[in-house]
């Protein structure tokens, strides 16, 4: 037992933890712990935004596989995190929150920035729906407690983040708190090994099998299953697909990795999945994209087409989309690790490669040459699919590469650019907030400041979520954000070309005379302290970006780039359906408004 404040007991638990960092914001209701901060080894990184403080946090762990802690003040620093918490639980990354409160004897009067307003006293239920756990700290004397809880939870089976909400006078409260060895307090082994007669049956299915295939996901990226998951593909000569989230868990250069399966995805990969006869899926959670909107005609069809093995740390997502005639709950590399061998004691060596599976590398292969055709584009404004090209390029073997969801060149920079260590892809899937990446390639950064961060993402994107470039200049944190200026939301743009005859309303930036509109990001990044640079000829790319990827500050390239109104599809998003439905009903109602002599079409020109 040691006299402290409630705040020093905290830190002291981070300490012996192993937390080094805590990203965050000033308030008044978390001042003790700045001070608490500023005596010991752990580093504050001071942000802009609450939010960017979370995404940090959940970079810097998939990085590193190290926990970061946030620190947000009442109220508003409470439910400034709630969209970038929900990313980090529907990717699955630990993340501890900790949210000053109001004075605990104040609880129920109005204090400043208190959240009341359906019980007393319950702010941390804003974060509620999209943490592991959330709560407030009762009684001072489980300060301590609390954190050493929250991080169990955050790190265990499944991980995912956690909050936890301490009033302000429980941090400054000086009293007798015992901080224990956090070895007292955590498992001794974390791996949850699967039911060994469920993997057996798994691998008699998986060695029977004439067309297996392999969908892996984040899980495995997790789990830093990459060498046991090669194995079993190596064994079965099984194709791999990868989700855009756990696209490095397994190795883009191998030989059986046929891309990523969404609404973009690529012949081969759609092929695999309309023929495979078995399916190893893997810690991925068969989500709308991964899955083709669960389309049986397009994508898995478990029903009829093919049977499948599941692996996950958690049950729920046993059987939750699909029907699995073997369900494994444990972890991906335990797990995997017992079924390759269960594979080698069924298989007298490495099956051959089939049939089935050269066809699929062939399509794979076109498909690839397709693509490096319009690499080759010279046009301006720059074709996007030229910027994969010149990026691939540049970027260096140890290169961490972050794309935003909120644009199609997540598509692209997932198919074209990602590299083969685990942790060297960043994409915030599961939830899809826009701009994330602004803020994911600075906890990257100071996760691995041995390689260089690089962020690819939208002029959308960039300007939702603008202050990490503050932040970086601030701390002199050198990563490169490449911005692709199209002067629109493109990836919604899109669909109203396609299915709306191009009546495009609300999804471009213009101004008052309808000219395009949009901040001078080299200029802005430049008045941040970071290296700007503006890109409008296909031949000044490389040039650029080279010397963006040299410098040891933070620099955006701002890229000057065609707007895409169409891209060739192998997948299939619902989204389409509903957009076609509706669009051919508002067409023919044109169409007899017109015949009636009722107005003019839609769209149609003046006089026409």
């Amino acid at each position: 037992m040691e006299k402290m404040t409630g705040a020093e007991a905290i830190v002291k638990v981070l300490e012996e933890q192993g937390v080094k960092y805590v990203f965050g914001i000033c308030g008044h209701a978390n001042i003790s712990m700045l001070d608490a901060l500023h005596e010991s080894s752990i580093e504050f990184v001071s942000v802009r935004n609450e939010g960017v403080a979370v995404y940090m946090a959940d970079a810097y762990f998939r990085a590193s596989h190290r926990i970061a802690a946030v620190l947000t003040t009442v109220g508003p620093g409470v439910s400034n995190t709630v969209t970038a918490v929900a990313d980090s639980m529907t990717d699955s990354t630990p993340v501890l929150v900790i949210a000053g409160d109001v004075p605990n004897y104040l609880i129920g009067k109005g204090a400043l920035q208190e959240v009341s307003f359906t019980t007393f006293g319950n702010q941390w239920e804003i974060l509620r729906p999209v943490t592991k756990r959330a709560w407030r700290v009762a009684d001072v004397r489980d300060v301590p407690g609390s954190i050493q809880r929250a991080l169990n939870i955050a790190l265990s089976g499944c991980p995912g983040p956690v909050a936890v909400s301490v009033p302000m006078d429980f941090l400054g409260a000086a009293r007798e708190f015992e901080v224990e060895d956090p070895r007292l307090h955590r498992p001794s082994h974390s791996r949850l090994r699967g039911d060994r007669e469920a993997i057996g049956r798994g691998a008699d299915l998986l060695a029977s099998a004439e067309r297996p295939m392999i969908l892996s996901g984040n899980g495995v990226l997790l789990s830093k299953a990459t060498p046991e998951l090669v194995a079993v593909a190596d064994l079965l000569s099984a194709p791999v697909a990868t989700t855009m989230t756990g696209q490095v868990g397994f190795p883009k250069s191998h030989e059986l990795n046929i891309e990523c399966p969404n609404s973009i995805g690529n012949p081969a990969v759609q092929h695999a999945m309309q023929t495979a006869d078995v399916v190893l899926v893997v810690g991925s959670r068969l989500t709308e994209f991964e899955a083709n909107s669960w389309d049986r005609e397009v994508g898995f069809d478990p029903w009829t087409r093919q049977s499948f093995v599941q692996i996950d740390v958690d049950s729920e997502m046993i059987g939750k989309v699909y029907p699995v005639e073997v369900g494994i709950v444990g972890d991906a590399k335990a797990v995997l690790a017992e079924l390759s061998q269960a594979l080698e004691e069924r298989m007298a060596s490495r099956r051959p490669r089939s049939p089935w599976v050269n066809e699929l590398l062939a399509q794979l292969a076109e498909w690839r040459q397709a693509v490096a055709e319009r690499e080759r584009n010279d046009s301006v404004p720059i074709d996007p699919y030229r910027v994969m090209a010149e990026l691939r390029e540049v970027l260096p073997a140890n290169s961490i590469l972050h794309v935003d969801p909120g644009s199609v060149i997540r598509y692209m920079a997932g198919q074209q650019l990602t590299l083969d260590e685990p942790g060297s892809f960043y994409y915030n899937a599961g939830f899809g907030s826009m701009g994330a990446c602004m803020a994911t390639a600075l906890g990257a950064k100071l996760a691995r400041p041995d390689k260089k961060v690089v962020s690819l993402v939208g002029d959308g994107g960039f300007t939702c979520q603008m202050s990490p470039v503050v932040t970086a200049g601030e701390h002199n944190i050198p990563v490169v954000w490449v911005v692709l200026n199209n002067f629109a939301f493109n990836s919604i743009e899109i669909y109203q070309h396609r299915h709306f005859d191009s009546r495009v309303y609300g999804t471009t930036f213009r101004d008052r005379q309808g000219e395009p509109s949009n901040p001078d990001f080299a200029a802005l990044a430049r008045s941040c302290g970071a290296q700007g640079y503006r890109v409008e000829r296909p031949e000044e790319l490389q040039s650029a970006l080279r010397q963006a990827m040299e410098t040891d500050r933070p620099s955006v390239v701002e890229v000057i780039t065609d707007s895409m109104r169409y891209v060739d599809t192998y997948g299939w998003f619902e989204a389409n359906r509903i957009f076609m439905a509706e669009a051919e009903f508002k067409r023919e109602r044109e169409r007899a408004r017109a015949h009636a002599g009722v107005g003019e079409p839609v769209g149609a020109p003046a006089g026409s």
